[in-house]
């Protein structure tokens, strides 16, 4: 067991680099079986930890089930400063962000941690019930590298 990466061409605007860690990959496979992407290459990679950054106790209730059910070391961020701070410190593998939070919005927060050396590195899939194209090609302009809804 390691950790996938591959590079995938998102609808025909750009070509990302995306790391998952394994067990994330399997959770969310499911979600990558659309035509939206080509899988290009894969690599092995060994960090497991996910930081979820979201103001909704529903949701991120949900999201840690789904996460330590797999085994998954899961740190937790009720708004987007100290979601901030926490990618700073912990350098997680994965970080699942809500785009729509009162302070700093997920865009702010995903905006600061690609300006960071020490974070941009950090795969970022965004949080949203928003099915607005513009605001999605908005979260692939500033580094993330996809969408739950």
């Amino acid at each position: 067991m390691g950790d996938y990466s591959f590079a995938a061409k998102l609808q025909v605007i750009t070509a990302a680099q995306i790391l998952f860690p394994t067990e994330i990959f399997e959770l969310f496979s499911h979600l990558y079986s659309q035509p939206c992407g080509t899988i290009v290459s894969m690599q092995i990679n060994r960090q497991t930890d996910v930081l979820l950054i979201d103001d909704s106790v529903t949701d991120l209730r949900l999201l840690m089930e789904m996460m330590t059910a797999r085994q998954l070391r899961v740190s937790v961020a009720f708004d987007g400063e100290k979601g901030y701070s926490q990618a700073e410190l912990m350098q997680p593998g994965l970080i699942l962000l809500d785009v729509r939070m009162p302070g700093m919005d997920g865009f702010a927060v995903c905006r600061r941690l690609k300006a960071n050396p020490a974070t941009r590195l950090i795969p970022v899939i965004f949080l949203t019930a928003a099915t607005d194209l513009s605001e999605r090609l908005q979260g692939f302009s500033l580094g993330g590298v996809d969408y739950i809804s």
